[in-house]
């Protein structure tokens, strides 16, 4: 060695032990943290971070509108390989050994978003009504994900439900609503619509509402597992249809991954609009090639579970989808509403959920009141609540009987789609000592995750008809039933009671 480079050597021998001598501290820090690091991610990759699930298993009531015997639900996941071989076992407390369940069916989810997915659809049978069960997955024979839910509830057996819309936005709010209403423990949840914003694309879904809604960890930071653990029904709004300015249809060409709406839930097959030549449904446009896939991969479920209705406990809830396109004039439709109500008059309670109200004093969207034109079956029918999203707030009705006006026998809209008829108020009716309400309250639970808004200033009569109004804060609708009596509170983004009643039967 050259003495300059011999020099060069011992001086940054030098240099290095005067630096690990004063700096020694900060540098084992940093060895640590790097260490931790790495463990953190081998532990979380042991604990099944990398176990194939682009969406963790989560829970569905498919195609079961009416109570059984034995009871069967849905089990959905998404991945991004067909390759596996996948199983489902599951068990009650009062078996002794896992049950096997039939093998999952497969469907192709996208062409594009970010490549082709899969979508698997496993159902869990033999289960008893309102029992507890664990349910296990296994991939390629390891064990790779479990969880435990509630069958569904048989008549004369207590049962919980959250109901909130507008939520999929990706907001702090959403985040803490979905994290409420697991601390809550329902039985199931009814999302009012605008499930995911703005277009109700797959790949939104898979950013805005799977990460929050299927968290691993719940908390307020993050939202919680409510789908793996908790039945979830879906209602169609405007946010949810992906319609362009033109407002004629969903075009495949451009949005290859709209309408996920049909694709990632699955609720009962029993409405009653039913092929895609219908008038009354979202329309596809764009090639049909894109569009004949899109139509496969709902695997039936598009257009029929616009409307659906299902029994949960002693229960009867209706479905209904409130989009522009749909006409409530229509006597088929109407026929299939009230038909749908006075089959299922042995229930107790009767409840119809759809996305836009039809009653409504906020700043946006008070003129759409469209809905309203099914009010006089609604009450005829005996329907306890009617239950909306749309406008980003809470609002309450009194209990009310509306009569909209008729042209040639039939309920119609003005042409700026108000609809005008006659008010008949229970203004009695408090919720606490008079428990009985004459007329139908109608809820507005838009509060989920989005802006909120307030109440248009100035609208002629429209303090008449809503007795409650909140949009200070982001909130959530839970109704815990007791056989003849319902409990009604509306709970607050960080589990303020923002309001309550009771009803009694």
């Amino acid at each position: 060695m050259s003495p300059v480079r011999f020099r060069l050597s011992a001086f940054l021998l030098l240099a290095f032990y005067v630096l690990m001598k004063k700096y020694w501290r900060y540098l084992l820090i940093v060895l640590l943290t790097c260490s931790m690091s790495g463990l953190h991610v081998w532990a979380a990759n042991e604990a099944g971070l990398n176990n194939g699930f682009i969406v963790e298993p989560y829970l569905q009531l498919g195609n079961h509108p009416v109570q059984q015997k034995e009871e069967s639900l849905e089990l959905f996941w998404i991945t991004d390989s067909n390759q596996d071989l996948w199983e489902v076992k599951s068990k009650s407390p009062k078996q002794t050994h896992w049950l096997q369940q039939k093998p999952p069916q497969k469907s192709i989810l996208s062409y594009s978003v970010p490549e082709k997915l899969y979508l698997w659809d496993n159902p869990i049978d033999g289960l008893e009504a309102g029992e507890k069960f664990q349910y296990k997955v296994s991939k390629n024979g390891k064990e790779i994900f479990a969880g435990e839910a509630v069958a569904r509830k048989a008549d004369g057996q207590s049962f919980r439900v959250v109901l909130f819309g507008d939520t999929g936005a990706d907001t702090l709010a959403e985040k803490k609503v979905v994290y409420q209403s697991y601390l809550k423990k329902p039985d199931f949840l009814v999302i009012l619509g605008d499930i995911a914003y703005s277009f109700g694309r797959l790949s939104e879904y898979l950013s805005k509402v799977f990460p929050i809604f299927g968290s691993s960890e719940a908390s307020a930071q993050l939202g919680a597992p409510l789908l793996q653990s908790t039945i979830t029904l879906p209602v169609i709004g405007n946010h949810d249809i992906a319609y362009g300015d033109n407002k004629s249809g969903i075009n495949f060409d451009k949005l290859r991954d709209a309408l996920a709406f049909y694709q990632v839930w699955s609720a009962p097959l029993n409405g009653p609009l039913k092929n895609r030549s219908e008038k009354d449904i979202p329309k596809l446009l764009g090639n049909e090639e894109n569009i004949g896939r899109y139509i496969q991969s709902t695997d039936g479920r598009y257009p029929i579970m616009s409307n659906y209705s299902f029994n949960y406990g002693n229960s009867h809830w209706l479905i209904l989808d409130a989009n522009p396109y749909m006409s409530w004039t229509n006597q088929k439709l109407r026929n299939w509403v009230r038909q749908d109500l006075t089959t299922n008059k042995e229930k107790t309670w009767k409840f119809v959920c759809f996305h836009q109200p039809g009653f409504s004093i906020d700043k946006v969207h008070n003129a759409e009141q469209r809905m309203r034109l099914l009010s006089d079956i609604f009450q005829d029918c005996g329907v306890d609540i009617v239950f909306s999203g749309h406008a980003h707030n809470y609002q309450k009705s009194f209990p009310l009987l509306f009569r909209p006006v008729r042209t040639g026998g039939n309920p119609s809209a003005n042409p700026d789609g108000t609809v005008s008829g006659e008010f008949v108020l229970d203004k009695l009716f408090d919720g606490k000592k008079n428990l009985h309400p004459i007329g139908v309250i109608y809820i507005v639970s838009g509060a989920g995750g989005a802006a909120l808004y307030g109440a248009a200033p100035n609208l002629p009569g429209a303090t008449n008809f809503i007795d409650k109004f909140n949009a200070s804060t982001h909130s959530l609708t839970l109704c815990e039933f007791k056989q003849n009596e319902l409990k009604l509170s509306q709970i607050s983004e960080d589990g303020q009671l923002i309001d309550s009643f009771k009803i009694q039967k």
